[in-house]
């Protein structure tokens, strides 16, 4: 996954939102701030293009995953999710989890909104 021209297509895509990447410990994933939780506290929604992101979890936010291209994996709580285009994948609070897709695009539902006390990183299994 070219992180750069992911950028610049999010940019494009969603232009004045705030798109950043994350690259440490080898992940690979850029995410646009489509409604941010600054804008409305009870959600957010983001789309993620994810190669590799890093293991985390959330103690209050449930987050739901829709791949809008391809096919995306999921792992939660180490148990590997295949969330095919269209289809959905719901993540409850203190499940540990991680995507990896090959550049997959997939749109990001959290509620309440996410914040960053809320985003615990662990280590992928």
């Amino acid at each position: 996954m070219n992180i750069d021209d992911t950028i610049k297509q999010l940019k494009k895509k969603y232009p004045g939102k705030a798109v950043f990447a994350d690259t440490e410990c080898g992940a690979a994933e850029v995410i646009a701030e489509i409604e941010p939780t600054t804008d409305h506290p009870e959600y957010s929604h983001a789309v993620a293009v994810a190669g590799t992101s890093r293991a985390h979890y959330h103690t209050e936010l449930v987050e739901t995953y829709t791949p809008i291209t391809g096919d995306l994996t999921v792992y939660v709580d180490n148990e590997k999710h295949i969330v095919r285009q269209g289809d959905s994948i719901t993540i409850n609070p203190g499940q540990v989890h991680w995507a990896e897709g090959d550049a997959v695009w997939f749109d990001v539902l959290s509620k309440p909104g996410w914040t960053p006390d809320d985003h615990i990183h662990t280590e992928n299994s």
